[in-house]
């Protein structure tokens, strides 16, 4: 993951979410296809998102939060302190 995930988005409008969608996944070089296969979902998903065309799930959850008088925000996550494969890969394994 690259190290220049510092902007944030604020999410008023559906379609917002789309944009700083396709914003984040340019910020961290990757193609919709790249992206699609890491999240499981197609290609198509992630272009549609990215042009707007979010689901009426997200569509609503947007409306009833800007109704309520609040937006989303999307922050970097921060990076994890310690390599949480290997912390659960020595937590599975049998002691020696």
């Amino acid at each position: 993951m690259s190290e220049t995930r510092t902007r944030r988005h604020r999410i008023k409008r559906p379609y917002e979410l789309g944009a700083a969608l396709r914003d984040m996944r340019r910020q961290q070089g990757l193609s919709q296809a790249d992206l699609a296969a890491q999240a499981g979902t197609s290609r198509r998903w992630v272009c549609d998102t990215e042009n707007g065309k979010v689901p009426l799930g997200i569509k609503l959850l947007c409306q009833l939060i800007h109704h309520l008088g609040y937006e989303i925000e999307l922050v970097p996550s921060p990076a994890p302190s310690i390599d949480l494969d290997a912390h659960i890969q020595a937590l599975t394994e049998p002691p020696l």
